[in-house]
Order: C-alpha cells, then sequence, then structure tokens
C-alpha cells in the first residue's frame, strides 16, 4: 500500500530535504523525480517507485544521509539503487549489505540494475 506522504509525521526529514533542495544551484525537483520514475519503468518492467523511494533518492543525489525502515517487501533497496539508473550516475556505485540469501539473489537477478553478486556469503 502506498500511503500518502504526511510531512507532519517527520518534519525534520522534510526539511532538510527541502533544504537541499533549495540550496543546490539549478536543481529541479520535478525533473528529477520524473527521470528517476522513468528509469525505474524502463529498468524494472514498467512499476512506479513509490513516493517514499522517490524522496530517499532524491536526497542520496542532493548529498543527504538517509534511513529507511519499513516493512518486508516494501521496496526498502531500490531508493539506493534508483541513482545509479540516471546517466550522470553510470560511473557510481552502491553497495547494499544483506543478511538474507533470498534477497541477495533478488537483487542481483534484477533487470536493468548493474548488480553484483555477493563477494561473501555467511552460513
Amino acid at each position: 500500500m502506498n500511503r500518502p506522504r504526511d510531512p507532519t509525521t517527520r518534519p525534520d526529514s522534510f526539511n532538510a530535504l527541502e533544504d537541499a533542495r533549495r540550496s543546490k544551484e539549478n536543481y529541479n525537483s520535478h525533473t528529477t523525480r520524473a527521470a528517476l520514475t522513468n528509469a525505474v519503468k524502463v529498468a524494472f518492467n514498467q512499476n512506479t517507485p513509490r513516493d517514499f523511494q522517490l524522496d530517499v533518492a532524491e536526497a542520496l543525489i542532493l548529498g543527504l544521509d538517509a534511513t529507511v525502515i519499513a516493512g518486508t517487501g516494501s521496496g526498502k533497496t531500490l531508493p539506493w539503487a534508483m541513482p545509479l539508473l540516471l546517466d550522470e550516475n553510470k560511473e557510481r556505485a552502491c553497495l547494499v549489505i544483506s543478511p538474507l540469501k533470498a534477497l541477495q539473489a533478488d537483487h542481483v537477478s534484477c533487470q536493468g540494475a548493474r548488480w553484483t553478486p555477493p563477494c561473501a556469503d555467511s552460513e
């Protein structure tokens, strides 16, 4: 379920993102979010990212730190990969550490993303 964003629940987070948007010269949030949405749709079979995923991806692009707390299967990993789908970030990398083998396999098998298989596996 995609819950509506409510800035009153996390005002510091929303304020930090808004401040970062304003402080970056020639930055356009709508253009960035549209590009991210389009990139995700192309890479992941027309799936549309959720608002929280766009918020996190945009925060990362703007150089902010981010933490996502959400339930299993809600799409917490995607925001860290989304910026890498944009042409200007093709040479960058993202390290995702996961304790779950099934989730590691899912990440590696994602179409459209440039995932590298896990380099270490703990039993």
